[in-house]
């Protein structure tokens, strides 16, 4: 079956040739035509031409500005270019003109770990003294979402970012990731892939999202952080938000095809197989990316209130985490 990209590209090659074609057509043949054809019908031809041209070229605009968007692949974002090529937009949807600020490096930031530039979503308007209470989302440029690198078993796919409240007193910053397809409009209703709300503001930590969803993998995507439920804090800072597609250690193995769980597709029970290794922990993803931990009992998984539809189940053990797609019936 051929992927969406290959497809893209094939329709890109097809309409650039007719651009051509139709270009050598405009420069050569007016003159000829002039010639030749009388003047009766040469102002039908250059209605017709113009048809043509009405027609063909917002197709091949189309199509040229998917496949250029192609070249995005992965995200790996510091912000050190945004200042002379602002990729990422905000939203501000609390409406009050205060929304997520690029900020060069200043000496607080630089004590929280950050370097460089950073994005800044405040809670409190220091101008005024008064609190905020926003609503305010970060939106990335659309990419294409990493897929798994087939020949290495062990690598890990999600989103990774730093993250820290900008005060060490008021430091209850919620915010939210979502993670949508380029062409799908945010409303703030989806569910995200990934929410809390921070306990310390005297550094900043990485964050580890990982996310496996075969829907987006290799499809043009935009991640949303949003600020919200954050009022009379101060401030969230968020720098060095990548598309991590790599190798753990050998301490820490990932398995994604090696099969450990029975039936698929499923009704009431998953029985886990791991030739008695002890389980440390059970995590189940729908595709939406919401998370389920169910109970093991005698090595089996009840998925009973699960709705039918695809999932994935995670299983841990002391150095191994396995990863296996199931469906739901």
């Amino acid at each position: 079956m051929t992927s969406k990209p290959a497809l893209l590209l094939g329709y890109k090659t097809f309409f650039l040739h007719i651009i051509r074609v139709v270009g050598r057509v405009m420069s050569f043949y007016p003159a000829y035509l002039f010639n030749k054809v009388s003047n009766n019908y040469w102002p039908n031809i250059i209605i017709f031409g113009k048809k043509l041209m009405t027609k063909i070229l917002p197709i091949c605009i189309f199509f040229f500005g998917i496949t250029t968007a192609q070249n995005y692949y992965g995200l790996d974002e510091n912000f050190e270019n945004e200042i002379n090529e602002k990729r990422w937009s905000v939203l501000d949807r609390d409406g009050d003109g205060k929304t997520w600020q690029l900020t060069p490096s200043q000496n607080w930031t630089t004590a929280l770990g950050f370097s460089g530039s950073v994005y800044v979503s405040d809670s409190y308007d220091k101008s005024a003294s008064q609190p905020l209470n926003p609503d305010n989302v970060l939106v990335s440029p659309a990419f294409i979402y990493e897929t798994p690198r087939i020949k290495n078993t062990n690598a890990l796919l999600g989103i990774s970012f730093r993250i820290s409240a900008s005060d060490p007193v008021k430091f209850s910053e919620t915010y939210a990731l979502y993670i949508l397809p380029a062409t799908q409009t945010f409303t703030g209703t989806e569910t995200p892939i990934f929410f809390e709300t921070l306990n310390s503001g005297a550094t900043s930590k990485k964050v580890f999202v990982e996310y496996w969803n075969w829907e987006n993998m290799g499809y043009p995507v935009k991640l949303y952080f949003r600020h919200y439920n954050s009022q009379n804090q101060n401030a969230l800072i968020i720098d060095d938000i990548v598309n991590y597609n790599y190798t753990m250690s050998v301490n820490d193995m990932v398995y994604k095809n090696k099969n450990i769980i029975s039936p698929n597709p499923a009704k009431r029970f998953i029985k886990i197989d791991l030739k008695n290794k002890p389980v440390q922990s059970i995590e189940i993803i729908d595709a939406a990316g919401r998370t389920y931990n169910p109970k093991l009992n005698s090595n089996e998984v009840n998925v009973e209130a699960l709705k039918p539809g695809i999932y994935y189940i995670k299983v841990k053990t002391e150095n191994t985490s396995y990863i296996n797609k199931f469906i739901k019936e």
